[in-house]
């Protein structure tokens, strides 16, 4: 049986499916760099978020498969020969499912070296992920090849393949247990690990719907089907009565805070350790501007989300800076700046009114414009400042059609005091609009006219 693999590797459709399905896993990792770069755990996560993909394609080249023999009239040919027929149908999907596991693998490895060379913690059982993606590859390519045997039509294999993409895509959307019935993961989830049961039972459910589908197609008996597919429905029941995104545990130790000692003390979790040399730098630099005004946090602490934080720390949530290459990028891909985000976490934000009083707002808007354009950041354009000539800041004529155009006013007021009075009044910024003390605030400002 293992010579028929090797033609049918060379000759079938494994070769293509390799190619096509170790690109597309390539490309759609690349494209979003940010969820995975560094982190084993994020890595394997974002795999499976790829079988969305993946998945339907297999699904397509195992039909595609399945379909030859009768295409190319030699069906009856085979059954003259005194090959048993399971090692035919064995064989044929073997096939298929190699190529398609040697694609992905191969993408798996290409990006695993990079996520090697800088990452900082491995464990949570992160293989798992990538284990039970395999086996839910080679139950695709089963059922695939049993779809393109029992209906050999040369549409059976894109119809197969939509079908797919389609009821896992519904499943996406799904927010109970039925969600782990696909193999594709809907995102990625920093800081957790998934109990190895779950992994187990996802892992017998597509394991039983694979040999369910060969057992199909490579017996004479219809019987010999009941066992595994009585048992895959079990699984699924299991599966599909659990909870969904419950199912994470929290991973104490990737989470546990690693820090640079010093003013201030910058820290980060072991999971993102990797990103803390150019966090350092960033975060030092830009808050040297704040150097004299008392009261601030003595952390500042890069975080993948803002979800359960402590009080206390400057949070500044990093994801969408990091680049493939594990290092700290300034700017992200639709335009947003670390630096400028970090300014935004120490200076007070704009909700403090209640947005139903006009003048209110107008006031907490006009102090934060004045706060943000001192600390060296353009309101209007939601960037690092740049100066003109005279050293003054250039502002943008307007955020947007719909915004208010910045009224650089109190910022040419509050810069022309002396340097220990701008502290002093920033300071009070800090503490009045943290607290949405409006009249502190409104007292600011006319300290500015």
């Amino acid at each position: 049986m293992g010579r028929i693999v090797r033609i049918d590797l060379r000759r079938g459709v494994a070769a293509l499916a390799a190619l096509l399905i170790g690109g597309v896993t390539l490309a759609v990792l690349f494209n979003d760099t940010e969820m995975w770069a560094g982190r084993w755990t994020a890595l394997a996560m974002y795999l499976r978020v790829t079988l969305i993909v993946v998945v339907p394609l297999t699904l397509a080249a195992g039909a595609w498969q399945g379909g030859r023999d009768r295409r190319r009239r030699i069906e009856d040919l085979l059954a003259s020969t005194p090959r048993p027929r399971w090692q035919r149908t064995t064989a044929a999907w073997a096939a298929v499912a190699t190529g398609v596991a040697g694609g992905y693998l191969a993408a798996a490895a290409i990006l695993a070296v990079l996520v090697g060379r800088v990452a900082t913690y491995s464990s949570g059982g992160w293989w798992w992920y990538v284990v039970v993606a395999m086996l839910a590859l080679g139950a695709a390519a089963a059922v695939g090849y049993a779809a393109g045997t029992l209906l050999p039509w040369r549409l059976t294999a894109p119809v197969l393949g939509f079908l797919g993409y389609l009821g896992m895509g519904l499943l996406t959307y799904v927010v109970d247990g039925r969600s782990w019935l696909s193999p594709a993961l809907n995102n990625v989830v920093d800081g957790v690990y998934l109990p190895l049961g779950d992994h187990l039972l996802q892992a017998a459910w597509f394991t039983l719907i694979g040999i369910a589908a060969l057992t199909l197609i490579g017996s004479q008996r219809w019987w010999p089907v009941l066992a595994p597919a009585a048992l895959a429905a079990a699984a699924g029941t299991v599966l599909a009565s659990g909870p969904a995104h419950e199912r994470f545990e929290p991973d104490p130790v990737a989470r546990e805070i690693v820090c640079v000692e010093g003013d201030p003390q910058v820290c980060t979790s072991r999971e993102t350790e990797f990103l803390l040399d150019d966090y350092v730098t960033v975060a030092r630099e830009t808050l040297a501007r704040f150097d004299g005004i008392d009261g601030l946090p003595d952390r500042v602490q890069a975080v993948l989300s803002y979800d359960d934080l402590d009080d206390g720390s400057i949070y500044t949530s990093v994801g969408q800076y990091i680049s493939w290459s594990g290092s700290l990028a300034p700017r992200a891909e639709f335009g947003s700046e670390l630096e400028v985000d970090l300014v935004h976490n120490v200076l007070p934000g704009r909700w403090c009114d209640s947005g139903t009083d006009a003048n209110a707002a107008e006031l907490v808007s006009d102090l934060a414009d004045a706060a943000m354009l001192w600390a060296g950041v353009d309101p209007a354009s939601g960037r690092v400042a740049e100066t003109d000539g005279g050293g003054h800041i250039a502002m943008t004529d307007s955020r947007a059609r719909h915004a208010d155009p910045v009224d650089g006013a109190l910022h040419v007021a509050l810069t022309s005091l002396p340097r220990a009075e701008q502290l002093d009044w920033i300071e009070r910024y800090i503490v009045a609009g943290r607290d949405c003390d409006l009249t502190a605030l409104a007292a600011l400002r006319d300290e500015l006219r």
